[in-house]
């Protein structure tokens, strides 16, 4: 269990890198009463990016290969994994795998075997699908 908040949440945030670097501004966190898509900020956040940042620089056979990385970035690109949470997070989607999704994919056919494509299927059936149908 968690604390739901619905509002807003001020931040004080300085510009670590780039053209407004030490720049401090104010901004806004919008909550929306959804534990698993709302982010409560607290001081020192940043640490997670940095460290996301560093482990996208370092060269993929140097990286730490551990549990946790692969549970936080599936063997993936560190940043661009990151980055797709929170944007899919802000966008209220859900992904059960780094790879795929967990539920079936509809297809739709037109013409041999299209009784048997229309529908939703496993995405590792339609493989099979397109493999009897070409045979």
């Amino acid at each position: 269990m968690g604390v739901v908040s619905v509002g807003e949440q001020a931040l004080d945030v300085e510009v670590l890198k780039g053209k407004f670097r030490g720049e401090k501004l104010s901004a806004v966190n919008n909550l929306i009463g959804k534990l698993k898509l709302d982010k409560i900020f607290k001081t020192g956040d940043t640490a997670f990016l940095k460290k996301v940042l560093q482990e996208s620089k370092t060269e993929k056979s140097l990286r730490e290969n551990s549990a946790q990385n692969y549970l936080l970035y599936g063997g993936y690109e560190p940043l661009t994994t990151a980055l797709a949470r929170i944007l899919s997070s802000k966008a209220e989607l859900g992904w059960t795998t780094y790879s795929h999704t967990g539920v079936p994919v509809p297809t739709y056919a037109m013409g041999i075997g299209q009784e048997m494509s229309n529908g939703y299927y496993e995405n590792t059936d339609i493989f099979n699908k397109i493999n009897y149908v070409i045979k």
